[in-house]
């Protein structure tokens, strides 16, 4: 085989390789398999065959595009970050060379600038991975990029646009540098498409030096992928010619969004591996345009002083799930997340609320966390006191914590680390918790409980009521449960007055209170013990703060619709502002309650509205 006379130049040689080498060496690494990504096998053929007089060596695309055609029809790019072979291709590739104004894949001749007569196509592009640094990308955090990576999108998604994806999608490849981006990059009706790094995300990173920006824009999609890329905000500085980037330093500064997804219909995919997100107001925001965002996947992410990992606002975003992820001083790792929000392993260190609510309803519930570890530090800690979860009036059903660790390192000794209000189920199943749990009932008029269950704890924290049950608030159900499975101490009202049980169930106590104010109302006992018991009354009381004098019947009902009376006391001239005991010998029956059971009801009646009415009622339970 004749050598050519003329230098080729490869991108991305083997380590030790002279950039300048022969058409044989080239070849030889090749068929060796030291060197793919430049010209990979499946092109030699047709490079062969023309090696011999039917190649040209050219400095740019405009040399490039002034080819004879008729002379040479392979071509090799050396312009500086573009180098590449291109073969001439005379179809009509006029739909292509529009969708590519880059010219990253496609250089139409200049004699035919449309491309309906051909063009010169990248030998390794259409079906290969697509550099970014083809649409003339630098990657050294000096040159705005924005542009050419959205060339680089857009012409990704017009080789791939069929709307059912397949394996094999095309990809955006973004080689190890530090990419300045200073708009949005707008990902729209795309369908089937991977952005992958060099080496790790810390060397392949996109940095938006804009404010109040999102930096990727999702609406309407479907199977993206993306893989080994940093991301990051702030400003950069070219430091002896390397970039160092600076990200805003106070929670006020972050005003960027790193990833915004919104308007889809139906299911959509979305799959991240070793990705990292550093300095923004939000990692990810799903808006109230969204319906059905679901199936996001994180793998091996990492997340860096952001305020929000993620910020939700859309009743129907379901299904993000998080594995072996890692949060290091965020504010808040996850904010109003949906319906079916799943975390799996991995350390969250210092959050300022690992889950918290606003209090919307539809946006909280269906949550696992399973083998999580959080921690937080005092001196290091970016809010004065930190929660691990903090839940505002809200309903919240159900959440569980399986064998997660959340320590403080001794600063939340006596601080409520975890804040639970409104109508909620939640489950610590296993692990060690530190700090006080604060929780408040439900402001809700309807009867209906809370439940904090607290199951085979290695330590548990201290349970404590930061809102008493005022007018129209109904009780919270603890349940506790040791790690040799006896349940104890279940209480109705959190109260330190509440005698606890002794081991297992017998004479454990449930103390119900409820405010009523109407001439006759009620409140759930939404007690359901999962093995018959007996109970009796023990001492209670019922205190009147205003209206007249008058009559008042207190009725406990073996459940709500109030087809059997268990006990019934009547009160007779009961005046304004008097409390009464009711004591244990007033109580003549007893029931018994199995799991099938209803809730038992209690109600407080009068000929007319006596005003506030306060009942204290407590349930003693003995096992059969």
């Amino acid at each position: 085989m004749t050598t050519p006379a003329f230098p080729i130049v490869f991108a991305d040689l083997p380590t030790g390789r002279n950039p300048m080498s022969t058409f044989d060496d080239a070849f030889a690494d090749v068929l060796s398999g030291a060197y793919q990504q430049a010209m990979p096998a499946s092109s030699i053929t047709g490079v062969l065959a023309t090696a011999n007089g039917g190649e040209a060596n050219v400095a740019t695309r405009t040399a490039m595009a002034a080819l004879d055609t008729t002379k040479s029809t392979v071509s090799y790019l050396m312009e500086a970050g573009r180098q590449g072979w291109f073969q001439w291709d005379s179809s009509d590739l006029s739909a292509k060379v529009t969708a590519d104004p880059g010219q990253g894949i496609y250089v139409p001749p200049a004699s035919a600038s449309t491309g309906a007569s051909g063009a010169w196509v990248r030998v390794e592009g259409p079906k290969g991975p697509i550099r970014v640094t083809w649409f003339g990308a630098k990657g050294d955090g000096s040159n705005d990029d924005t542009t050419p990576i959205q060339r680089a999108i857009n012409l990704a998604k017009a080789l791939n646009s069929v709307a059912t994806p397949y394996f094999g999608y095309p990809e955006v490849f973004f080689p190890a540098g530090c990419y300045k981006v200073t708009s949005t990059i707008t990902l729209t009706s795309t369908y089937g498409l991977k952005l992958r790094g060099e080496g790790g995300y810390t060397s392949s990173v996109i940095v938006l030096v804009a404010s109040s920006t999102t930096l990727l824009q999702f609406t309407t999609y479907n199977y993206i992928t993306i893989e080994d890329i940093g991301f990051m905000t702030g400003t950069i500085s070219i430091v002896g010619g390397v970039p160092s980037v600076t990200i805003p330093a106070t929670s006020g500064d972050r005003t960027n969004t790193c990833m915004a997804f919104s308007t889809n219909s139906g299911g959509t995919s979305f799959f991240e591996t070793r990705v990292a997100i550093r300095g923004f107001d939000r990692a990810y925001s799903t808006v109230t345009s969204t319906v059905n965002g679901d199936n996001n996947i994180h793998n091996q992410c990492s997340y860096f002083s952001n305020n929000y990992i993620w910020y939700n606002s859309n009743t129907q975003a379901v299904l993000w799930a998080f594995n072996n992820c890692k949060g290091y001083f965020n504010q808040t790792c996850f904010y109003d997340p949906g319906t079916n929000l799943i975390v799996f392993g991995g350390d969250w260190i210092n959050p300022g609320s690992f889950l918290k609510s606003s209090g919307a309803s539809s946006l909280c519930g269906n949550i696992l966390v399973l083998a999580a570890r959080f921690e937080t530090y005092q001196n290091i800690d970016p809010t004065s006191t930190p929660k691990w979860i903090e839940l505002a009036s809200g309903s919240y059903q159900p959440i569980v914590f399986r064998d997660c660790s959340a320590r403080g390192g001794g600063s939340l000794a006596g601080k409520d680390s975890t804040s639970l209000a409104g109508l909620f189920t939640v489950t610590f199943d296993g692990g060690y918790f530190d700090g006080n749990f604060a929780v408040s009932a439900n402001s809700s008029a309807s009867g209906h409980m809370s439940r904090l269950e607290l199951l085979g704890m290695d330590a548990e924290p201290t349970v404590v009521q930061t809102v008493f049950p005022g007018q129209g608030n109904t009780p919270i159900n603890l349940v506790r449960r040791d790690k040799y499975g006896a349940y104890r101490n279940m209480q109705g009202l959190l109260s330190s007055q509440t005698t606890p049980g002794g081991p297992g169930v017998a004479g454990a106590q449930f103390r119900f209170s409820a405010t009523i104010n109407v001439s006759s109302s009620g409140k759930d006992l939404n007690f359901i013990p999962a093995a018959p018991y007996s109970w009796s009354l023990g001492r209670s009381s019922i205190s009147f703060k205003t209206g007249t004098t008058n009559n008042i019947v207190l009725t406990i009902w073996l459940d709500n619709g109030k087809t059997t009376k268990v006990w019934e006391k009547t009160k007779a001239g009961i005046l304004a502002g008097q409390e009464l005991t009711i004591n244990p010998d007033d109580f003549t029956n007893q029931a018994v309650l199995t799991s099938a059971s209803n809730p038992l009801y209690f109600e407080a009646t009068s000929a007319a509205n006596m005003g506030i009415v306060t009942a204290n009622i407590n349930l003693n339970f003995d096992q059969l």
